[in-house]
């Protein structure tokens, strides 16, 4: 602990001896990219609409709230201007007094107080082990508001999470300007058990379960988020990363037919050739919109601890960026989530290297060149 604390000392010196002392100095001291006009990214520069989305009642672990500013405080806005992109930050969607309010009314059951006025999240419906589901539902609502008005501004959509419960509304959103819309869920996990399959309750681990059309009939109908419209169709959704996925959500992958590449796909055929294959079974004309989910997690524990459900021999980080870049040069990519990201998990070093990863892999699904940016001219003396 000492010697991240002295990390953390020095660096802080080293960004006010620099100037960089804006709340971004970490990120501007890795980042070697001077402010001048670079060349093109690997795609056409784009349009972004930056969104923070401090959901964290989706599952059951305090601080993934705080991801969308671990990761902004890396400097990625800044460095994705640096790439040649047009970039509006939108700050972060006001969902956290909705969240709040089920604080509140544990506090006063806890205390003897008045009776809760919304069905016991432990008990939804008397059958349903489902958790904080008007909370969620409430925020995901505004979520897919916040996406949709983003992209009809005619920007790429890039939500900055919180937990990947998230997804009901990004996808939702997203699909709202993109009834065609195909989905890359790159997670550890699959995320598609329904509430009458849950061992957990934890909605994060249900999201996928309520955008896919086929499985509707297997869904129950919870009235909070009636809101949502299922448009993504089973063929045109495929998982990256699997290494975690619960015997129910196997049946499910099995009976629609999802593409699902597992670590042990990965390790068979390499990323580059998974994540052709990917984009050719959502998209085989090649010409779909697409919606990239990547949660954190996907990449090896070794990597980033500060995550919430770890999984070991996951993606090296190479491996993100490089499945992130080959999703950009289709040029094809229309929104993107990152999520799942908790400062207050690991050490001080842990969390710095997890929001870092997120960073790199964002650019790397913008366009950043690892090879390096070249400046438009070369300065003469």
């Amino acid at each position: 602990m000492k010697s991240a604390q002295r990390l953390s000392k020095i660096l802080r010196n080293c960004a006010a001896e620099t100037g960089y002392s804006n709340g971004h100095s970490l990120s501007r001291l890795f980042s070697t990219s001077p402010s001048h006009s670079f060349q093109k990214s690997l795609t056409n520069n784009l349009r972004v609409g930056v969104q923070g989305v401090e959901l964290y009642r989706g599952q059951n672990k305090r601080g993934v709230e705080l991801g969308p500013k671990a990761i902004r405080d890396t400097g990625v806005v800044a460095a994705l201007r640096n790439v040649g992109h047009e970039i509006v930050d939108y700050g972060n969607a006001p969902i956290m007094e909705m969240q709040e309010e089920a604080v509140l009314q544990e506090r006063l059951v806890a205390s003897g107080g008045r009776q809760s006025q919304t069905v016991p999240e432990s008990d939804y419906n008397g059958y349903l082990n489902v958790h904080y589901v008007k909370q969620v539902a409430d925020a995901n609502r505004m979520i897919s508001d916040w996406t949709s008005k983003i992209m009809r501004d005619g920007r790429v959509c890039l939500t900055l999470g919180g937990d990947h419960a998230l997804g009901i509304g990004t996808v939702n959103g997203a699909s709202q300007v993109h009834p065609d819309l195909g989905v890359l869920w790159i997670d550890a996990h699959s995320d598609i058990n329904t509430p009458l399959t849950t061992g957990s309750g934890k909605i994060h681990g249900m999201s996928v379960a309520f955008f896919v059309q086929e499985l509707q009939p297997y869904m129950t109908q919870l009235p909070e988020f009636s809101w949502v419209q299922p448009r993504i169709k089973a063929a045109n959704l495929a998982f990256i990363g699997l290494r975690d996925v619960d015997p129910a959500e196997r049946a499910i992958l099995e009976m629609l037919g999802i593409t699902a590449y597992s670590m042990r796909d990965v390790d068979r055929h390499g990323i580059q050739k998974v994540t052709e294959m990917a984009l050719s079974k959502i998209s085989q004309d090649k010409k779909r919109p697409i919606h990239v989910s990547y949660d954190i997690d996907s990449l090896c524990e070794s990597i980033v601890k500060s995550t919430g459900t770890p999984v070991p021999g996951g993606l090296s980080l190479r491996e993100g960026i490089t499945l992130l870049e080959m999703i950009n040069e289709t040029g094809r990519m229309v929104s993107m989530d990152l999520v799942e990201v908790n400062p207050l998990l690991g050490s001080e070093l842990d969390a710095a290297a997890t929001a870092q990863a997120a960073k790199h892999l964002i650019l790397g699904a913008f366009g950043h060149s690892r090879g390096g940016m070249a400046l438009n001219s070369i300065p003469k003396p």
